[in-house]
């Protein structure tokens, strides 16, 4: 795993590197995970013209891609639209900003926190979302579409989930499907924590602690997405074939694309 180093952006990393537990390892250069890429300069969109990017899959809602602006991407992208709604962090934002005009939900205690798992088990029991997921996972199978980057806003929540998808099918450890989800806040933290600091000292925002848990990924977010794999469906496997419409077929050629 390593951090792409762009202007516009400052979340993007190749997933390369990456060992499984038969000893395999993930290819360099084939898939990368990514926050929002409309802010892009003209450099950055050179740099992943040097990657060789093929596919571009982008999970923001309409209304973030509306609000933010398109994707900035070399020519010749493919790029596909798979909105999930779970995880739009502006709408969760907007939960706990303050507005006088209009009462807003008591989120301290560990209420936000709790939001944020919510958000991560609907990323199992919706339907929606797994349609999504799963869409992305067969093409990230395709030996035709790398090197294929996935993004939403932060890369963080829904960007994080479909990592992790990828590396368990893979058969990567626990611990270091853990490791990169958390490498998020190495990267995103430090802007968000210094808007933060700002909002509480304005009024802004009424409670910092509880817009930190919204901001700040916590191992217990993603580990209640493994949980409600493990309720719904037993196990993993099971939660590709039965859930993802991932087959046998599937997860070999998904191995044989990204495995070395």
């Amino acid at each position: 795993m390593s951090l792409i180093e762009l202007q516009g952006a400052v979340n993007v990393r190749d997933l390369g590197g990456f060992v499984t537990a038969e000893g395999r390892t993930l290819a360099a250069g084939r898939l990368f995970r990514a926050d929002a890429l409309h802010k892009l300069t003209d450099g950055d969109v050179d740099v992943l013209a040097g990657l060789g990017l093929r596919t571009v899959i982008d999970f923001r809602s309409q209304r973030e891609i509306t609000g933010a602006g398109p994707d900035r991407l070399p020519p010749g992208v493919e790029r596909f639209e798979l909105p999930i709604a779970g995880g739009n962090i502006g709408a969760t934002l907007g939960a706990v900003a303050v507005d006088a005009a209009d009462a807003k939900p008591d989120l301290g205690g560990g209420r936000a926190a709790e939001i944020m798992r919510s958000i991560n088990r609907q990323f199992v029991t919706e339907p929606d979302y797994r349609a999504a997921f799963s869409r992305t996972l067969h093409l990230i199978a395709d030996p035709n579409r790398d090197p294929l980057m996935f993004h939403c806003s932060a890369g963080k929540d829904r960007t994080g989930w479909m990592a992790a998808i990828v590396l368990t099918a893979l058969g990567v450890p626990r611990d270091e499907v853990m490791a990169d989800y958390l490498a998020t806040n190495n990267y995103v933290w430090p802007s968000y924590q210094a808007w933060l600091t700002r909002a509480a000292e304005s009024g802004e925002v009424e409670d910092p602690a509880a817009m930190r848990e919204l901001l700040y990924q916590d191992p217990s977010y993603i580990d209640s997405a493994f949980t409600a794999v493990e309720s719904t469906y037993e196990t993993f496997d099971r939660f590709l074939t039965d859930g993802l419409n991932f087959g046998p077929a599937d997860l070999e050629r998904l191995r044989d694309t990204l495995l070395e």
